[in-house]
């Protein structure tokens, strides 16, 4: 997610327990003052791209919020 801009960084994981399998998603994001947090959760496998992809979105929005 680097391409993204903003310092970002990101990390998917599955979690499984009590029979449940939970797939996260989480990514960050700063540039000067400001930082954002984007935390994703699905039932079902998270791929990377889409991972990508909201990295991209967040660093045009972080961007745009220091305009």
């Amino acid at each position: 997610v680097s391409a993204a801009g903003d310092n970002a960084q990101a990390a998917i994981a599955s979690v499984s327990g009590f029979g449940q399998t939970t797939n996260e998603a989480v990514i960050t994001l700063n540039s000067g003052p400001a930082a954002d947090v984007i935390y994703a959760d699905s039932a079902s496998t998270i791929d990377p791209s889409d991972v990508q992809a909201l990295a991209q979105s967040a660093a045009t929005r972080l961007n745009a919020a220091l305009q």
